[in-house]
């Protein structure tokens, strides 16, 4: 196996550990809808939130409504 490119001094004892600790080094994508940013893994369940019915999203800081405290 390939060693990563070293990025923080982290260990895991197994793979599938290493794996979802890498996800957080991503480069994060804005959301082309709210802005929000998100890694690009995630950006396809993320516009499914946008296109199911009518936006709960707050106008004035792209947080879901409920979340919201304005």
């Amino acid at each position: 196996m390939a060693s990563a490119p070293k990025t923080c001094n982290a260990s895991f004892a197994t793979r599938d550990r290493l794996r979802s600790h890498l996800a957080c080094h991503e480069d994060k994508v804005p959301c082309q809808v709210c802005g929000k940013y998100l890694r690009a893994a995630y950006m396809a369940d993320h516009l499914k939130k946008h296109s199911e019915g009518p936006s709960n999203f707050c106008s004035i800081c792209n947080r879901e409504g409920q979340k919201c405290s304005h």
